[in-house]
């Protein structure tokens, strides 16, 4: 399943889900960590993206992918992993409730 896809079927389960993008830019003269914006001028290499699920119980998961400065940034690829990580986090949320569940049942 593609990730927008994923976003999206969870958007429908009614979690809140959050992507951001962040490139190495030039300003200035210094490289800094920006969110992509348009008409700036970005770093080919580097970048991270972050991805946050919100639940509807008021708890989230963050997941992170973090490109080296010396690897060719891909917002595709980022996102992927990014996603992924977070939804390790979601399920393992999700299963240990259920185990508290059992406990206090």
């Amino acid at each position: 399943m593609k990730p927008g896809d994923r976003i999206k079927e969870l958007r429908e389960q009614g979690y809140d889900v959050r992507v951001a993008h962040r490139r190495p830019a030039e300003l200035g003269g210094r490289k800094v960590r920006k969110e992509l914006a348009v008409g700036e001028r970005f770093l080919q290499k580097g970048g991270e993206t972050t991805v946050r699920i919100d639940q509807p119980e008021g708890d989230y998961v963050v997941g992170e992918a973090l490109c080296s400065a010396g690897d060719q940034y891909c917002y595709r690829r980022g996102l992927e992993i990014a996603l992924g990580r977070a939804l390790v986090q979601l399920t393992g949320e999700a299963a240990r409730r259920a185990e508290r569940r059992k406990e206090t049942a």
